[in-house]
């Protein structure tokens, strides 16, 4: 009897030790960036209009990172090589684990995207260039990434923090013709008040006298892998709190940067879901609420140290294309966002976020900030079995 209860004993002490399990499938999340929903913010003529437009579908749950899919083996062979080792030397202690795999397509543009449109034929008389403006670039694959949820305790002491920790690891291709496709949709049949001229200049035309085109030719592929941490170091209640994120980004995106997020979170929420936008080094967190109706409110803002990007600086001008050399690309970029979620039911979430960034590169055009919003949809399921 006495070995019967030492067992039960330890198979639950075992039980609360051991992270919890999440469920094969936990939820499915579409997002969309659009720069014409945070027409808002801008006024008069704003030559930012048209840089942004991204498209994200994301399926959550331990099956996710299953190694059939082929970029969970790579993810993971990396995370062992680097994530991993720097949890081991912080001491972290793991509670959860979260996995999701999503497919993006996002696209960039100058100023103008058609050149039939009398504000172009104005903006040319006012000395405007394309040549001097950035290029059309777009990616097109998907995104592995695993989240890691859990603690270190301070030696000496009884304080805890919280720490979250992010890889992923994204390949995909450039110059496919699904960013251009969106921007049709939207722009052509302006369901949406999207107010846009459609773009004429995606493909690239050598019977212009300036640069069309995509920066990079179709079928090029692009891979990054990235590494995030969040740590909560101020939680004066429950449900507000400041967190630092530092992450580092190594592929078609090379850069470091060091950001914060401060706000109301769900209760039972440890961290702030960053809604910014969908860019493949952005991560969106699932959770579920306590309770049938949940709201978030947050900021945040970063400063990123820009050490190449082929979305601007191609493949450091080799070919005929036209890119933005290095020298003439900003080293810093600013970033920050505002965003609310709410969650109805424990089963839908919607959210909403504007972000802004400075410019990026250099220019004889006249720059302003960049505006764009994101809005999404999830719906979740209980996350562990």
């Amino acid at each position: 009897m006495l070995k019967l209860i030492i067992t039960l004993f330890l198979a639950v002490y075992i039980g609360t030790c051991l992270p919890a399990q999440e469920r094969d499938f936990a939820g499915l999340e579409v997002a969309l960036d659009q720069d014409h929903y945070a027409d808002f913010l801008r006024t008069g003529v704003n030559i930012s209009r048209n840089f942004t437009i991204g498209f994200r579908v994301t399926a959550y749950g331990y099956e996710m990172d299953n190694d059939i899919m082929g970029l969970p083996f790579i993810r993971k062979r990396i995370d062992d090589f680097v994530a991993k080792p720097i949890m081991r030397d912080l001491r972290f202690r793991l509670e959860q684990e979260k996995h999701e795999i999503s497919f993006i397509s996002n696209g960039f543009m100058p100023a103008h995207i058609s050149d039939t449109t009398e504000i172009y034929r104005l903006a040319i008389a006012d000395g405007y260039s394309l040549d001097a403006d950035r290029p059309f670039s777009s990616f097109t694959g998907f995104r592995s990434a695993k989240r890691y949820e859990g603690n270190k305790l301070i030696a000496g002491s009884a304080r805890k923090f919280d720490y979250a920790f992010n890889t992923a690891f994204t390949f995909g291709f450039a110059g496919l013709s699904i960013a251009k496709g969106l921007q049709n949709f939207f722009h052509g049949s302006d369901y949406f008040g999207t107010e846009r001229p459609t773009p004429t200049l995606w493909d690239r035309d050598s019977s212009k006298p300036y640069q069309s085109g995509q920066i990079l030719p179709a079928m090029f592929p692009l891979f990054m892998y990235s590494l995030s941490v969040e740590a909560v170091v101020w939680k004066p209640i429950k449900t507000f709190q400041l967190q630092l994120r530092p992450d580092v980004n190594i592929g078609y995106y090379t850069n470091l940067g060091f950001g914060f997020d401060l706000g109301k979170v769900m209760k039972g929420d440890k961290f702030i879901d960053n809604l910014g936008y969908t860019d493949t080094h952005n991560f969106s967190i699932l959770s579920v609420a306590d309770g049938y109706f949940a709201y978030s409110l947050v900021m945040g803002g970063s400063a990123r140290l820009v050490l190449y990007n082929a979305h601007l600086n191609g493949l450091f001008g080799a070919g005929d294309r036209h890119f933005v050399s290095f020298a003439d690309t900003r080293k810093v970029v600013l970033e920050g966002y505002i965003g609310a979620k709410v969650q109805l039911f424990q089963y839908l979430e919607f959210m909403a976020s504007v972000t802004t960034r400075s410019p990026e590169f250099k220019s004889t055009n006249p720059q302003q900030l960049h505006h764009w919003a994101t809005m999404s949809m999830k719906v979740i399921l209980n996350s562990y079995n």
